[in-house]
Parts: structure tokens; C-alpha cells; sequence
């Protein structure tokens, strides 16, 4: 079976649902230039970086987003930043493989 990340809701001109499965990732790593997955993405994560991490974890389910809509989508909404930070994380938090239970530590 395979694992589909859950939805992470996020208000912004609407409700919109943030997924960081496998397209995603490679779509990050296409607008970005840097793979979501390499030491350091995180501790530079600057303008570009949450644009298109937000882009990436959105277009799932609107095909007629784009880069400049999301920047848009920004800053009509730079007093719910902390947030939108947080459901970027939430989605890269769900996204990552879990340990099995019962599986021996390493």
C-alpha cells in the first residue's frame, strides 16, 4: 500500500490543503534549485525557499497556481506568516517515513 501524506488545512484567500508527497518534493527541488531533503534546506529557508515549498505543497489541488500567485497569496497574508510557516512544517513533518512499531532502533 502506498502512503499518502495527510492534508495540512491552511486559510489563505480560501481554504487550501498543503501535501509534500514525492511530486511535490521534486517540485520543490525544480523551483527552488535545492532538494527539501539536504542537510541545511531548512536553516536557509528564506523567500524563495517558502514560496516554493508553499507552491509545491499547494498545487496539488489547484493546477492554475503558479509561483507569482502563491508570493501574492504571501503577502496579502504576511499577518498569518507564523502560521503559514507552521503548516509548511506540519506538511514536512507528515511527509517524512515513520519508524515501524516494533522495529529495532538504530
Amino acid at each position: 500500500m502506498t502512503k499518502i501524506s495527510r492534508l495540512v488545512p491552511l486559510v489563505l484567500d480560501r481554504e487550501r490543503h498543503l501535501r509534500l508527497d514525492f511530486n511535490a518534493v521534486c517540485e520543490v527541488e525544480r523551483v527552488t534549485g535545492s532538494n527539501i531533503y539536504a542537510p541545511g534546506f531548512w536553516r536557509s529557508f528564506g523567500p524563495i525557499k517558502t514560496r516554493g515549498v508553499l507552491y509545491a505543497a499547494l498545487v496539488h489541488e489547484d493546477n492554475n497556481l503558479t509561483l507569482e500567485k502563491v508570493g501574492e497569496l504571501i503577502e496579502q497574508n504576511m499577518d498569518k506568516f507564523g502560521a503559514i510557516c507552521d503548516a509548511i512544517r506540519d506538511a514536512y513533518s507528515e511527509a517524512l517515513p515513520k519508524a515501524k512499531e516494533n522495529a529495532p532502533a538504530q
